[in-house]
């Protein structure tokens, strides 16, 4: 059994020290991911089969000095081939992506079970909070769009956009967890402050009862709103699932 550790890591770019967290050849900076297997007896402790750190060269035309460039690991999901799925933050204005634009914060990466990129990408369009993978090797990003739009993107194996699923109210809506099914659904949570924010007719909680509320929507493998519902009745409160 294989599992996958995240450590929220915020690297300035400061050479010493790094190189000692990284067992991937040539990689000294960055964001740090780690894949940790699973010990064999109960008092063993995980074994380690790679740390890896990656991130960009230069922060010209960002607001911080390159000694202060910063990229931060938010989010990370492990698929049944032992590939791992990073989403973060990156403020670099040359990160070594594979496909698609080199602009935007957000990004996310694919590496395999020996720690090897298979894709990087970054988005121009979308805050991500939080990612998933399935048996298939497609990754789904949930977050935000501007202006306050919660959403889901969903990744095929080699990194490119299958679908990007809105969830559009008049207020501020954003999913900070993803899971899925066998059958291919997706469910979202989040928070939500808009009073005609997408539900269904079967909705547990229809209507927004405080100035902000949890939700929890499930889309089906095409990305159509199956389920819709707020949560949280009278209380400002948000959604998680976990």
């Amino acid at each position: 059994m294989i599992r996958g550790c995240l450590t929220r890591f915020f690297c300035r770019r400061q050479r010493r020290g790094l190189r000692l967290l990284s067992t991937i050849p040539g990689v000294a900076a960055g964001a740090l991911v780690a894949l940790l297997a699973a010990p064999l007896g109960a008092q063993s402790l995980p074994v380690v089969r790679y740390a890896t750190l990656f991130g960009g060269s230069s922060s010209s035309g960002f607001p911080f000095p390159d000694r202060y460039l910063i990229d931060s690991s938010q989010s990370v999901a492990v698929d049944a081939k032992g590939s791992a799925y990073v989403l973060g933050i990156t403020y670099a204005s040359r990160f070594p992506v594979t496909m698609g634009t080199e602009l935007g914060s957000t990004f996310v990466v694919k590496l395999d079970s020996a720690g090897r990129i298979v894709y990087a990408v970054r988005f121009q369009d979308i805050s991500g909070a939080a990612i998933a993978a399935d048996a298939e090797g497609n990754a789904y990003i949930a977050g935000a769009a501007a202006p306050a739009d919660a959403l889901v993107v969903k990744l095929d194996p080699h990194g490119s956009r299958v679908y990007t699923a809105y969830l559009r109210g008049s207020g501020r809506d954003y999913a900070q967890a993803v899971a899925l099914d066998a059958a291919g659904n997706v469910y979202l949570a989040g928070a939500t402050t808009s009073p005609d924010f997408p539900t269904t007719a079967d909705a547990l909680q229809p209507t927004l009862q405080a100035a902000s509320n949890g939700f929890l929507t499930k889309l089906d493998p095409t990305g159509a709103i199956r389920y819709s519902t707020y949560l949280g009745e009278r209380a400002e409160s948000y959604a998680e699932i976990g």
